[in-house]
């Protein structure tokens, strides 16, 4: 799950635990400019779903659009991460 909350951009990863009582991780998410971002419906202003077929977005999005996403706190997403720093960001639309 992604957040944003006090300037910082945070990913929650569940890593075990039951469906009852997940472990879980919380880290910051390091981004640049040369960051990439693909939304699929939450993040943009998308009117239409835009995703390949394991579900993620395709469409291009900016950093600010993503963090007016992470401010809802309700998506999630799948980030590429090279030296600490997020190079490409997916977020992953789940049908049903």
């Amino acid at each position: 799950m992604l957040k944003y909350k006090a300037g910082k951009l945070t990913v929650t990863e569940k890593i075990g635990g039951s469906k009852d009582i997940p472990h879980t991780v919380v880290s910051q998410l390091c981004l640049t400019a040369h960051t990439k971002v693909f939304g699929a419906l939450r993040i943009g202003d998308a009117h239409r779903l835009t995703v390949n077929k394991e579900g993620y977005g395709t469409a291009p999005r900016t950093l600010t659009q993503l963090k007016k996403a992470a401010e809802r706190g309700d998506v999630v997403v799948r980030a590429d991460i090279k030296d600490n720093v997020a190079v490409k960001i997916w977020e992953h639309y789940k049908r049903g």
